[in-house]
């Protein structure tokens, strides 16, 4: 870790006094900007900012604002906000080494390493300057993360980013004795990954983050306006994957009230997705309700094959499903979320102790739709949705692998 000497006092003093005009220096909170490389948040009530916010409780389903950074909402190309102390100013001159563990790689999961790289960069920690990023990719196996995990661990890193609840699990157990500092994105349900370690959001030792939470709620609101007539929702997930299992929970705790039938059909590799959803056509299923499942991802193209046969439309909770053939998608910006856990990564650098960084939770949601495809199953897109919506696809494309 960080070492900090005394004649770095100079520095932060005149630091802060440069920076007066723009924000207080014994704030711990300043912000700095950082351009987006993706489109920024709107949610389906069409509000104007995207919040990740502090939760003062102990499980994730009661979540509790405590406190907000916004991002401002537009188009394509608007602004994210990273918060960097103003003490950084001095850290940044050391050089740092930051093991990056993607568990798979998808484009949610490199969005967020995008933010993350460029959140960094906004407080002054530069790749090629003061900072060396060491980027894995454990291929959605776990042996592969594990690896992984100890060579960081051996390496001796400043600081490990873990981007999805399996990557996560490994590098926690490849660093128990706590010598790495470890941030992680991407995961929906952090407590339930490390139970043991991870008990609150003010609770957590040497690992903080922010945690994607799956909008559920506004996905259902979204399929009332899409679908006002569905009553069956078909879903596909890895029964053995955290997010998943917890994105399914969610789901049924909350539409089973409403009326919904829900059928799941595990799954345990990609190769499995297109039989388990002609399962779901075979069923007769209204929809099918695509959540943020890294093995749905890798093999998504199969689901939106079986719906465009059977002309069962996808209401997806990741905007990256979305070019690829969703007729609606609603999820997370996961850019935001790396510029999230930057800011977090910048305080740490900065000399605040990371067990006294509270997990956060980022709950917005963006809104983006496919109208070839839903031209291709012949249901229109409500303009309560596509009003609201940031980008609007007229084709259906696969991800460049």
């Amino acid at each position: 870790m960080l070492k900090y000497f005394s004649r770095y006092l100079a520095l932060v003093t005149s630091t802060c006094l440069l920076l007066a005009l723009l924000m207080a220096c014994g704030d711990t909170n300043p912000t700095a900007g950082v351009t987006a490389a993706t489109t920024s948040a709107t949610n389906i009530t069409a509000a104007t900012t995207t919040t990740v916010t502090t939760t003062a409780a102990a499980t994730t389903a009661n979540v509790t604002t405590v406190g907000a950074v916004t991002t401002t909402a537009g188009t394509a190309g608007s602004n994210s906000t990273v918060a960097c102390a103003a003490q950084i100013a001095a850290a940044a001159s050391a050089q740092l080494k930051i093991g990056i563990a993607l568990q798979v790689n998808i484009p949610p999961f490199k969005a967020a390493i995008d933010g993350f790289q460029k959140g960094l960069a906004s407080c002054g920690f530069v790749e090629g300057k003061n900072v060396t990023y060491d980027l894995k990719d454990g291929q959605g196996d776990i042996p592969t993360l594990a690896t992984i995990g100890q060579q960081f661990h051996d390496k001796k890193l400043d600081l490990i980013l873990a981007i999805g609840s399996g990557a996560l699990i490994q590098m926690y157990n490849a660093n128990k004795d706590g010598s790495i500092p470890i941030v992680f994105g991407s995961v929906a349900d952090p407590y339930s990954a490390l139970p043991d370690l991870i008990k609150s959001p003010t609770d957590h030792a040497f690992i903080t983050g922010v945690q994607t939470y799956p909008p559920v709620e506004q996905a259902l609101q979204t399929l009332k306006q899409f679908l006002p007539n569905a009553k069956k929702i078909g879903i596909v997930s890895n029964t053995s994957e955290v997010n998943s299992k917890f994105a399914v929970n969610l789901i049924k705790q909350q539409g089973e009230p409403l009326g919904y039938e829900i059928s799941v059909k595990g799954i345990s590799k990609a190769d499995e997705v297109l039989a388990a959803s002609q399962a779901l056509a075979t069923e007769k299923v209204d929809v099918y309700v695509a959540q943020a499942d890294n093995t749905v991802s890798n093999a998504f193209e199969s689901m939106v094959q079986v719906s465009l046969a059977s002309k069962i439309p996808i209401l997806a909770m990741d905007v990256g499903y979305g070019p690829r053939g969703a007729e609606v998608s609603l999820g997370l910006d996961y850019f935001v979320n790396g510029t999230s856990v930057a800011r977090q990564t910048a305080q740490i650098f900065g000399g605040t102790k990371i067990n006294t960084i509270p997990i956060e939770v980022q709950k917005s949601t963006n809104v983006v739709v496919n109208t070839k495809a839903a031209s291709l199953i012949g249901i229109p897109i409500p303009d309560a949705i596509s009003g609201v919506a940031i980008q609007k696809y007229d084709a259906i494309t696969p991800p460049k692998k």
